[in-house]
């Protein structure tokens, strides 16, 4: 299992991006110790929780945004390896102890561990630049070109920047759909600096960038074209699906997307309503 190594990989840097932020909520250390006391505590004794059962339990600092507190402090627990995703409770996410899920690892030199990264990375994102990669992980370019200088990877040059792939994990191309709805965090449209997809005329974004405010939607790709936006809300009842699609978009690309909405649908189970 990967997870203790990436996070001894990345989560000091991470947590040291969040330091000026946690300042300002006041978070302070004995405020993290004593939330992780509560949370394991609570765990251990009533099993894996959702954030809202571990909300109230949790100390705050009198700070306006305290739900941001709360926030910051499961996050911490997941990078100190405190915490780690539990099974879903209904449509809540939980949080169960990591010692019980993960097994321990022993650990490894930085280097070697930037070398396995920087070769996965590679292999399942390729082509892509070394800066792809620095965003897309807490890793610095010189760590990445040391990594790369032992790996003898394939790269060409594209547009003045430098690509790097591994010609052993190149698989055959195959798009068994036409049609896909991108969630906001996808790797697809955070890992790379200019995705290979245009916007069509029309699309409701206009030539504004991407936004990230979009909770629980994302992007509408069809024919390896950015056509529209999508936003997912479960109801109770339903699994309710607006899109907001470009006038070019044409009703063969609408079905392929509905029916993309309704792959969503039946895998939460309800019925789809779809809204525009």
């Amino acid at each position: 299992m990967d997870l203790r190594w990436l996070l001894a990989l990345s989560a000091a840097r991470i947590e040291r991006s969040m330091g000026a932020r946690h300042r300002q909520l006041r978070i302070t250390e004995p405020v993290v110790e004593r939330a992780f006391e509560v949370i394991r505590a609570a765990i251990t004794e009533q099993g894996p929780l959702t954030r809202r059962r571990l909300h109230p339990l949790l100390p705050t600092t009198g700070f306006p945004e305290q739900g941001q507190v709360v926030g910051h402090l499961l996050m911490l627990a997941e990078l100190r390896e405190l915490v780690v995703s539990g099974p879903s409770a209904g449509d809540q996410h939980t949080y169960a102890l990591m010692d019980d899920v993960v097994p321990p690892a022993t650990p490894r030199p930085r280097e070697d561990l930037v070398r396995e990264l920087t070769a996965r990375f590679f292999a399942g994102h390729g082509p892509a630049s070394i800066r792809e990669l620095t965003r897309w992980a807490a890793v610095t370019q010189a760590e990445i070109r040391r990594a790369l200088d032992e790996l003898g990877l394939a790269s060409v040059t594209f547009d003045g920047v430098e690509l790097w792939w591994d010609p052993a994990a190149v698989h055959e191309e195959t798009r068994p759909r036409r049609a896909h709805l991108l969630p906001t965090f996808d790797e697809a449209t955070l890992t790379y600096l200019a995705p290979s997809w245009q916007r069509t005329d029309g699309h409701p974004m206009g030539d504004r960038p991407p936004t990230y405010a979009r909770v629980g939607g994302g992007v509408v790709i069809c024919d390896l074209a950015e056509v529209g936006l999508w936003q997912r809300r479960a109801t109770g009842a339903t699994t309710r699906v607006t899109l907001a699609l470009s006038p070019a978009v044409s009703a063969p690309q609408r079905q392929a997307i509905i029916a993309e909405a309704q792959r969503l649908a039946d895998f939460e189970g309800r019925p789809l309503e779809l809204a525009d």
